[in-house]
């Protein structure tokens, strides 16, 4: 949680209402790459991404309603942009 406390400033500034790409989306129990996902392993799946992809942010999918469930944790890297193309490419 202090790392999605210390990324919601920036992502509420940043990058609310672009277009950013989602690299990894995983709820505590979700079972997906063959195992059942802890918060510890969401965690590490995080840190993970923050190292090989600079910018990184964690958000909390329960913060913003354009997110369908409202228990993921959701790793988003920037920069945000103003349509979907252009986040994708």
């Amino acid at each position: 949680m202090e790392l999605r406390d210390s990324d919601f400033p920036y992502v509420r500034v940043g990058i609310a209402n672009r277009w950013v790409p989602q690299v990894s989306s995983k709820r505590v129990g979700l079972v997906a790459a063959g195992k059942t996902w802890t918060s510890a392993d969401i965690l590490r799946d995080h840190l993970a991404l923050r190292q090989r992809f600079g910018g990184a942010r964690l958000v909390w999918s329960g913060h913003w309603t354009t997110f369908s469930g409202p228990d993921f944790w959701v790793t988003v890297v920037g920069p945000a942009q103003p349509t979907a193309a252009e986040a994708n490419r």
